[in-house]
């Protein structure tokens, strides 16, 4: 939805809120300041911040940013790493990055489910190469959010709130969505800040700018 409709639903007393995806976030490198990233290339596209938006941002292109890679080559697999390579016929030194990553892991033949360290349940995809270079959450979410929101705060001048999504996946259903893993500016709710990210997320897929970022516009909020 453009600025025009934007006034037309005010005029008319319509509540609404506003997706917009950021373009070009898909390249991220490390040490990139990706909260100048976002503000630059949102303003170059006249998506001028607003107090009350709320950034979503996909938590590869965080991790990309904070240089949060493994190389699977470099990972030495543990006794249990073995077993759970044993388990499943996949790669010993995946199995450890798992072991490293979550707070629980349990392995069937052909099957590994983990509960991630932040608390997103998806089973592991098998097939990545020995020399594959895994990218990983960063270590703390919810410091990575207050970083990007200082930061854009200062670069705008406005009143915003910032979410890093990442996705999931269903271990039983196998379907796909994103949840909210760190928070930085409103007050929200878990359900809340999974609905945006899982919304923001979905849109950014459709315009194909995913992982990136997304600003919502039109929430009510809290701020903390």
């Amino acid at each position: 939805m453009g600025a025009n409709e934007e006034r037309r639903g005010a005029e008319l007393g319509i509540w609404t809120t506003c997706f917009y995806a950021v373009p070009n976030m898909q390249c991220i490198r490390e040490g990139e300041d990706l909260a100048n990233l976002v503000y630059q290339e949102a303003s170059a596209r006249g998506l001028n911040l607003r107090s009350g938006d709320v950034i979503v941002v996909g938590c590869e292109a965080v991790s990309r940013a904070e240089g949060c890679t493994v190389c699977l080559a470099e990972l030495e697999p543990s006794a249990q790493a073995l077993d759970i390579s044993a388990d499943t016929g996949w790669s010993a030194r995946l199995c450890e990055l798992y072991l490293r990553e979550t707070k629980r892991t349990v392995a069937k033949p052909g099957v590994c489910i983990s509960l991630h360290r932040l608390a997103a349940e998806w089973p592991a995809a098998g097939e990545l190469s020995e020399e594959a270079v895994v990218v990983v959450p960063p270590h703390d979410a919810n410091a990575s959010a207050t970083e990007l929101h200082d930061r854009l705060q200062k670069l705008s001048g406005m009143e915003l709130t910032v979410v890093i999504s990442e996705m999931r996946a269903d271990s039983l259903k196998q379907s796909r969505g994103s949840i909210a893993i760190g928070v930085s500016g409103a007050r929200l709710t878990v359900e809340e800040a999974n609905w945006l990210a899982t919304a923001a997320s979905m849109v950014a897929r459709q315009a194909n700018q995913w992982p990136g970022a997304v600003i919502v516009r039109g929430l009510q909020l809290t701020r903390r």
